[in-house]
């Protein structure tokens, strides 16, 4: 009896401390959001060029965005600050990945081999 209330109250002593520390990370993540979209605020969200929004777009690499402000000691981008840099439109997005042969890259076809994941294709032949 004694050792399932030792056990009972171990687990619900390290349950609560992992509460407490994730309430005190999304604190601190929240607090560094607040500061990242307040700097850009204050520098007024610069229009982007149409290129560098198709980049983000198109891999969800945010460090154009992160690199306006040097500043910042994170180079994190919240998902938020997206609206206000990217003013293309899905038509627009989607003709720049018409044109840029985004499909014919992403084929199975033409992965690099260095990726080091098995591939299945499926096709009338069953070659091993």
């Amino acid at each position: 009896m004694t050792t399932a209330l030792i056990i009972i109250g171990i687990v619900a002593g390290t349950f609560m401390a992992f509460r407490f520390s994730n309430k005190i990370a999304v604190k601190r993540l929240n607090q560094e959001n607040k500061e990242i979209c307040d700097a850009h605020q204050q520098i007024e969200y610069p229009e982007l060029e149409k290129n560098v929004q198709f980049r983000i777009m198109e891999t969800g690499d945010y460090s154009p965005i992160s690199n306006l402000i040097p500043g910042l000691k994170t180079k994190r981008t919240p998902h938020i600050l997206l609206k206000h840099y990217i003013k293309i439109s899905k038509n627009d997005f989607k003709e720049y990945l018409w044109n840029s042969n985004f499909l014919e890259r992403h084929k199975i076809e033409n992965a690099p081999p260095r990726l080091g994941c098995i591939f299945f294709c499926l096709s009338d032949s069953s070659t091993p």
